[in-house]
């Protein structure tokens, strides 16, 4: 299971035990997540907070909770304005954020 707080974390749990297996960091409360290709990845999606510009974070699920990574995000896409979109990293394909 994968959780987002306002905390500006987002964890991932095994939900047989209870034990938080990695926590990703972010600046910013983490508003909403999502699995997608099973749970081979995730989405992370953080909200405008102080400076901070809205963003939506695609990050890599390793399958050992020992080999999951904070460095496992693949693109993160930046909400400048409405529906206006900026890749901070390559690859992935566009988005809109309203």
């Amino acid at each position: 299971m994968l959780t987002g707080s306002a905390d500006s974390s987002a964890k991932l749990w095994d939900v047989e035990t209870g034990q938080c297996l990695f926590t990703f960091k972010h600046k910013a409360p983490c508003k909403g997540v999502a699995f997608g290709l099973g749970d081979a990845i995730a989405a992370i999606s953080t909200d405008p907070f102080m400076t901070t510009t809205p963003a939506i974070h695609i990050v890599r699920i390793a399958d050992e909770a020992a080999e999951q990574s904070a460095d496992a995000v693949q693109v993160r896409f930046l909400c400048k304005a409405a529906k206006e979109v900026s890749k901070e990293q390559g690859g992935g394909c566009p988005a809109l954020c309203a």
